[in-house]
């Protein structure tokens, strides 16, 4: 180690104010080698933090690192008992806000709590060692730090969610810092500090620099050791012995010393106290709902004009906005959300938050939505959909204006919207038909179903990945052992699923009808099967037995995928219902 690394010079600069967590409470320490010996080196650092009312200010500009230290519980002075999280001081009315709690234990590691105030305000739960708002997508907003061993080390906020509270509160936050660096050196020349302690107190705090020589196992050269050694004369030889008060007539004693001697070290230490203060918002959104500004923007003409989301939260604004199909799959990311089809073209995004979002698809496969819709939602929920806002471009979708404008919902269904109901009524079918459901059953296959759909179709790569979910959902589902008990197949029959649905149907409608049925669900599976590398020739003709047009885009190859899965699983069920194709 050297002089640069001891003094620290850029991260006595560094202020936590900019970081975007901020540390309520750190203890962390990183050591190496063997203390005392050549070689060894330990950092340390400390950071306490106390919320000060504006009126405490001063007082907390007076305090410095050694006056303060992490809340453990309850105080009592002169009778006046002062509760966990809150210090007093003796001049002052007014008591500061301990955010971090240690609960210290006998014999047991010790225990860090968040302060509960500072959890309820700010609605978060935590779900292991981190505290998360349900409604703002889970997002993470304190979490606990840990060493290698699970010890904790640390607590942080997000710096946004820590100003929002501190402005509710009329608070600011000073931080306390410590950081001790050490080593021990064979070499007497690593710093050039005229003198020792080597004191350096400017704006980014008071630094002590020390050198001294030490023998090696940690002893100080020069200094002594005295050893004192007393006990009792009491005599000790009765059955009952019994010890008296303690006087010169029964006590004595000897001293000594001891001096070390040794392979002569050096040891450096640089030490570094600083505090700052952490300054609450200009206004308090979340805990105290006040009405910031949006710091938002949405493209609302296709010359790039912009318009603020604050402007755009007015319901009869008569404006719609335009996004990439991507934005419903970053919604349905968020821990909470769901998709709600109402036709062929238009959907809701059931938000994690609690709000909902009508949308629709227009004829270039673009989200279109109410200005007002998106407007009115959480600042962050805002920022989500802005960074998916694409200019205005395809019109808005003419199944939402219809529902939203001319007050006729269309009568067209999504096929994401009927698989599960299609699926179950196959299933009917087929046991009334043939005396066995033709779907295995599987406890999540709502899920599944729901997590299918023609927003995955984002690019080549993720509509093959379509192809492979749908094809789990079909091939990989049919009941192979069932088809062929009920087929009558030979032991040595290597048929797949479709095949043996192919030959079942073709026992009601003959092989060529059959055929035709099971094409589009082939076209899927072999969808699947690009992932083995099949030659272009067999992808294109696969896109064709599934029905999707290469030339269009992305999302709108994923409808039609969708909708060949679905429309064969109905000629399926017809069939085994014995209704008319």
């Amino acid at each position: 180690m050297d002089q640069q690394w001891l003094e620290m010079a850029a991260l006595r600069r560094r202020r936590l104010a900019r970081d975007a967590w901020i540390p309520l409470y750190r203890y962390r320490t990183t050591e190496s080698g063997q203390r005392g010996h050549a070689g060894y080196t330990e950092d340390v650092e400390s950071v306490y933090s106390l919320a000060f009312p504006t009126g405490l200010r001063p007082k907390g500009e007076q305090l410095t690192w050694q006056d303060v230290d992490a809340g453990s519980g309850p105080t009592i002075d002169d009778e006046t008992y002062t509760e966990t999280g809150k210090r007093r001081f003796y001049d002052e009315d007014e008591t500061a806000l301990e955010l971090v709690l240690i609960q210290e234990y006998s014999g047991a590691e010790s225990v860090w709590h968040v302060h509960q105030d500072l959890v309820m305000a700010l609605r978060v739960v935590r779900e292991g060692n981190v505290w998360v708002a349900p409604e703002e997508g889970f997002e993470q907003v304190i979490r606990l730090m840990t060493d290698q061993n699970g010890a904790p080390e640390g607590i942080e906020i997000r710096s946004e969610a820590l100003r929002d509270y501190l402005c509710a509160r009329n608070m600011a936050l000073r931080l306390f810092k410590f950081r001790i660096r050490q080593c021990v050196e064979t070499k007497a020349d690593i710093v050039n500090w005229p003198e020792t302690p080597h004191e350096i107190e400017d704006e980014h705090g008071r630094f002590v620099g020390m050198a001294h020589e030490i023998f090696e196992g940690g002893m100080p050269v020069g200094r002594s050791v005295a050893v004192f050694k007393m006990w009792r004369t009491d005599d000790m030889d009765s059955d009952v012995p019994l010890l008296g008060e303690e006087t010169e007539e029964n006590t004595d004693g000897k001293t000594w010393g001891v001096e070390q001697s040794g392979t002569t070290l050096h040891q450096y230490s640089g030490e570094n106290f600083s505090a700052e203060w952490i300054e609450p918002a200009a206004g308090s959104r979340r805990v105290r709902g006040d009405k910031v500004p949006s710091a938002v923007s949405f493209l609302i003409e296709a010359d790039g004009t912009l318009a603020n989301a604050d402007d755009l939260n007015d319901e009869d604004i008569g404006r719609w906005l335009w996004f990439s199909p991507t934005v419903v799959l970053e919604v349905l990311a968020q821990k909470g959300s769901s998709l709600k089809w109402h036709s062929q073209d238009t959907a809701s995004l059931m938000m994690s938050s609690g709000e909902r979002v009508h949308f629709g698809m227009n004829t270039i496969g673009n989200v279109t939505v109410y200005a007002h819709d998106v407007a009115r939602l959480p600042e962050w929920q805002r920022r989500l959909w802005a960074a998916r806002n694409v200019s205005p471009e395809g019109g808005v979708s003419e199944e939402l204006v219809s529902a939203q404008v001319r007050t006729e919902p269309a009568e067209t269904k999504a096929p994401e919207a009927e698989i599960l109901d299609l699926m179950k009524w196959v299933d009917e079918g087929c046991q009334a038909r043939y005396g066995f459901a033709l779907f295995r059953h599987r406890s999540d296959l709502a899920e599944l179903v729901a997590a299918t759909h023609r927003f995955k179709a984002r690019d080549h790569t993720s509509l093959l990945a379509l192809a492979k979910n749908v094809a789990r959902l079909t091939a990989d589902l049919f009941d192979e052992t069932a088809l062929k008990k009920a087929l009558n197949t030979a032991k040595d029959d290597k048929s797949r699923s479709l095949k043996l649905v192919e030959r079942l149907l073709a026992l009601d409608v003959g092989e060529e009808n059959a055929y035709a049925l099971l094409t589009p669900l082939s076209g899927i599976y072999d969808l699947r099967l690009s992932d083995a590398h099949l030659p272009k020739s067999d992808l294109s003709d696969a896109f064709s037995r599934t029905g999707i047009d290469a030339s269009v885009s992305f999302y709108h190859q994923g409808l039609q995928l969708m909708s060949a899965w679905a429309s064969s699983l109905l000629s399926i069920g017809k069939v085994m219902h014995q209704i008319p194709l």
